[in-house]
């Protein structure tokens, strides 16, 4: 894809935007419906030790994925002159060997790392019941 086509997708709203959840890594990618990359972004962070488990705070979760799509933006920015107004999709994925689990407050309900590492969906489910009472 050359500049001038990227340029058009991203204005004309037709960009999706793909976003991993990394453990050393928040990645963003700006994709065309072609799935071409067209533009990227990201932001590092490491889990922290607290209360015996390793975890990623709300805060930091926050900040990061804002970070991550600042950076995108201004690679956007710096690539094609134009601006994200408008996507025509937007996906998230995580770290295969955890989850963020929140309620409606925004909280995380768990601080624990699943164990069922890409196991199936039951014992997610499982897991989920049993952390989030």
């Amino acid at each position: 894809m050359d500049l001038k086509e990227a340029k058009r997708t991203i204005e004309a709203g037709k960009a999706i935007l793909g976003i991993e959840f990394g453990s050393t890594r928040i990645k963003a990618v700006l994709i065309d419906q072609d799935n071409k990359p067209i533009a990227q972004g990201d932001h590092e962070w490491e889990n922290q030790l607290v209360d015996g488990l390793w975890t990623y705070s709300i805060d930091m979760i926050w900040k990061g994925l804002q970070d991550c799509y600042a950076d995108l933006r201004k690679a956007v920015q710096n690539q094609y002159s134009c601006d994200i107004e408008m996507l025509a999709g937007i996906g998230f994925s995580a770290m295969m060997h955890g989850y963020m689990a929140f309620n409606e407050k925004q909280e995380i309900l768990s601080t624990t790392i699943s164990p069922c590492a890409g196991v199936s969906a039951t014992c997610m489910s499982v897991f989920w019941r049993t952390t989030s009472t």
